[in-house]
């Protein structure tokens, strides 16, 4: 199972979570995020990272400045909760949508993007809340979603057996907004492992 790390802001949690060979480390670049990383300290961590691959998180950003900073940044791909289109990107899309109840999941599956993030709705926050959304009316492919929302030890083994492309963790592994828990991460790297 691949994992995504979000919410890097620190070179040594970003080491640490390469080392444990995680998949895709996730930089937030919204400001209101009490896990927002300005791009030079984003660009630091990513250009020591040997197997991890970058993905920024954009909320509010136009279109073109998402285009930039991912080629400055030699982004994977970018999670955008804009309804942005972008032409033969050198990079994967991956659209966030916040659950909040019944969803159309064909029409959500049928977006222009690589993938797509499901994560608990929040009213004012874009993820990160450690809140989870009801998994028993998700559809049956999930090889194209990045799980998320509020998924730890304690819902790891219903998580994975959804078989998404990818789960994606915060809150779930973390002392403080933006510091990793390392005993949490070994947990949880060695369980999705398995």
């Amino acid at each position: 199972m691949r994992v995504k790390i979000c919410g890097t802001t620190h070179l040594d949690d970003a080491l640490f979570c390469d080392e444990l060979k995680v998949d895709f480390l996730g930089f937030i670049f919204h400001p209101d995020s009490p896990r927002f990383v300005d791009y030079s300290a984003a660009r630091e961590i990513i250009n020591v990272l040997k197997y991890a691959k970058a993905i920024g998180v954009f909320v509010h950003h136009s279109r073109d400045e998402i285009m930039d900073i991912a080629a400055q940044l030699n982004l994977w791909g970018v999670q955008i909760y804009q309804d942005h289109h972008f032409e033969s990107p050198d990079f994967k899309i991956i659209r966030a949508h916040r659950v909040s109840g019944v969803e159309d999941w064909g029409a959500l599956q049928s977006v222009a993007s690589d993938y797509v993030l499901l994560d608990a709705y929040h009213e004012k926050q874009f993820g990160g809340t450690g809140q989870p959304f009801d998994w028993g009316d998700l559809p049956q492919d999930l090889s194209r979603v990045f799980l998320a929302g509020g998924i730890n030890l304690s819902n790891m083994h219903e998580a994975k057996s959804l078989n998404p492309f990818a789960i994606d963790l915060v809150s779930g592994v973390e002392r403080t907004p933006g510091r990793k828990d390392f005993a949490k991460l070994e947990a949880l790297m060695k369980f999705c492992r398995a």
